[in-house]
C-alpha cells in the first residue's frame, strides 16, 4: 500500500468513526430527549399519587374508625351459644324478684327464629319501672318487643305482662 492509500485509509476510518459517534450521540440526545419527557410525565402524576395516598389514609382512618365501632357495638351482644334461654330465663326471674315483683306467669315463645319469654307479673307500678330501668341498663341488648301495663283501682298494684328476649350477634353470611 503506498502512502496516499494509507492516509486516505485513515482519513476514512477518522470519518466512519466520527459517523459512527455522531449516529451515537445523536441516539443518546433522542433516549435523554424521551426519558426528559417521561420524567415530566411522572412529575405531573405525583400529585395524583399524593391526592390519592391521603386518601387511602382516609379510607384506612375510616376502616380502623369503624372497626372499633363494631368492636364496641358488638360487645353489646351475647355471643351466638353464649347464652340460652334457660339461662336467660333465670337471669330475668332473679331481676324480677330482686325488684320486688310477684310471677304470675312464665311461658317460651317461638317468633320466627327468636325465642322469647313471656311473662306476667304483679307488683307496685315504682317496683316494674324499677324493673324496666334495670332491663334499659343492661350491659347487653335484650329486646322487650311487648308489654301490657293494667293498673288495679286504687291499689297501687299493676299487673304487667311483657315478653322480652337478649339480641345475639351472628357471624357474617349467616
Amino acid at each position: 500500500m503506498s502512502r496516499r492509500e494509507r492516509v486516505l485509509l485513515n482519513v476514512l476510518l477518522w470519518v466512519v468513526a466520527a459517523v459512527a459517534l455522531g449516529f451515537l450521540s445523536a441516539a443518546i440526545l433522542e433516549k435523554r430527549a424521551g426519558l426528559r419527557g417521561k420524567i415530566e410525565q411522572l412529575e405531573r402524576q405525583i400529585p395524583q399519587f399524593g391526592a390519592r395516598a391521603s386518601g387511602e389514609a382516609q379510607l384506612h382512618a375510616r376502616r380502623d374508625r369503624l372497626e372499633a365501632e363494631l368492636a364496641a357495638e358488638s360487645g353489646y351482644y351475647y355471643e351466638s351459644g353464649q347464652i340460652d334461654p334457660y339461662r336467660f330465663g333465670i337471669r330475668v326471674r332473679d331481676l324480677l324478684v330482686a325488684n320486688r315483683l310477684e310471677i304470675k306467669r312464665f311461658q317460651t315463645l317461638e317468633v320466627g327464629k327468636r325465642i322469647l319469654l313471656e311473662f306476667s307479673v304483679a307488683g307496685s307500678a315504682q317496683d316494674v319501672m324499677k324493673f324496666l330501668e334495670a332491663v334499659s341498663k343492661s350491659n347487653k341488648l335484650w329486646a322487650m318487643p311487648f308489654l301490657s301495663i293494667n293498673a288495679r283501682g286504687q291499689t297501687g298494684v299493676v299487673d304487667a305482662v311483657f315478653r322480652i328476649g337478649y339480641e345475639t350477634l351472628e357471624p357474617l353470611g349467616s
